[in-house]
């Protein structure tokens, strides 16, 4: 827009220069009405453009957005099953065995023994991986409603996982059992 009203006043201006008749008040009138037209054009290709990204962003946002708020017993439950765990690595054992009774507690109000295996199976990952190998009696009590790749994960953190068992752990600790 600019550019098209400052060439048109730099060419009344040349023209001007050499001597021809051309009007400085008559080009400029006529770049005005050509870059108001280009103006308008330009607003509106960014209105569209705006409106556009609203669009694409609220749908964004809703497709984020649309599955349900996970269950409070869930936020419970991972927030003292990763406080147990952070206890437990930082050697507060009371502290530990506090919030593990708190995921215990939530879990069980589901009554899916399921999870309670799982949650017992991190609480033996957490002890392995600060270097205590010693079974897991907690999770023993729960290996019955266990899936087979919780039973896989609770042999590989004993060191008694085979080859096939390889397919069942989670893929970065494929490549240690086979």
């Amino acid at each position: 827009m600019n550019f098209l009203v400052a060439f048109g006043v730099r060419a009344a201006v040349v023209r001007k220069a050499k001597g021809r008749a051309s009007s400085l008040v008559g080009r400029r009138g006529a770049n005005s009405v050509r870059g108001s037209a280009v103006r308008e054009t330009r607003d509106r290709s960014m209105r569209t453009l705006r409106s556009g990204l609203v669009t694409l962003l609220a749908v964004w946002l809703a497709a984020c957005a649309s599955g349900p708020p996970p269950a409070d017993w869930q936020l419970d439950a991972r927030a003292a099953l990763e406080r147990a765990q952070q206890a437990y690595l930082s050697g507060d054992g009371r502290i530990e065995e506090l919030e593990f009774a708190r995921v215990r507690s939530e879990i069980a109000r589901t009554g899916r023994a399921d999870l309670l295996a799982r949650a017992e199976l991190a609480r033996c990952a957490t002890r392995v991986a600060s270097l205590v190998f010693e079974p897991c009696a907690g999770f023993d009590a729960w290996q019955a409603e266990a899936a087979a790749p919780e039973r896989a994960y609770a042999r590989y953190l004993l060191g008694q996982a085979g080859p096939q068992d390889a397919a069942l752990l989670p893929p970065q600790h494929r490549p240690l059992v086979a």
